[in-house]
């Protein structure tokens, strides 16, 4: 019997032979290389069982996953969008790589760091760059923070927690 991928087998059968094992002669099947018992065959409940968990709640999906989930019949999923993180740096003493630091300021390279483990752990991260020590600009990035619609402000800097 002529079985194709997926098929259902009839009652009793316990092995496919591939079509490019065989060649047909009028309306008879010849068998040019056996097949051992069971190949060919995926047994119902191979995969995973009626009622199992394939994908827990808080997984990063990948490509994989996505597979899974439409192989257990899924056309969409629940999902939560990435956390949006923004990082502000505060303090007259920074400045961006690239510019040579004058008296008393150093070159701020942390955003690099954080931003990374930020974007390792799933997240989208919004620089906001590095703000002067004044009430006013602070202000002004938390509210940049705020139309960007980050779900978390990350400071650095010795002196916004002292002025706000």
């Amino acid at each position: 019997m002529r079985i194709f991928t997926g098929g259902v087998l009839p009652a009793g059968s316990d092995t496919v032979v591939i079509q490019e094992n065989t060649t047909r002669d009028g309306d008879i099947v010849v068998v040019t290389q056996t097949a051992k018992v069971g190949r060919n065959v995926r047994p119902a409940g191979l995969d995973f069982r009626k009622g199992h968990v394939g994908l827990h709640a808080g997984r990063h999906l990948n490509g994989r996953d996505l597979s899974l989930a439409a192989a257990m019949n899924h056309p969409a999923l629940p999902l939560r969008r990435r956390p949006k993180i923004a990082i502000v740096a505060t303090g007259d003493e920074l400045v961006p790589p690239g510019t040579e630091p004058g008296p008393g300021q150093i070159v701020y390279s942390n955003v690099f760091a954080l931003a990374a483990v930020v974007r390792r752990e799933g997240a989208e991260v919004i620089d906001l760059g590095i703000l002067p020590d004044r009430l006013e600009d602070t202000v002004a990035g938390v509210r940049r923070a705020r139309e960007a619609c980050a779900d978390v402000l990350v400071t650095r800097g010795r002196r916004l927690g002292r002025r706000l």
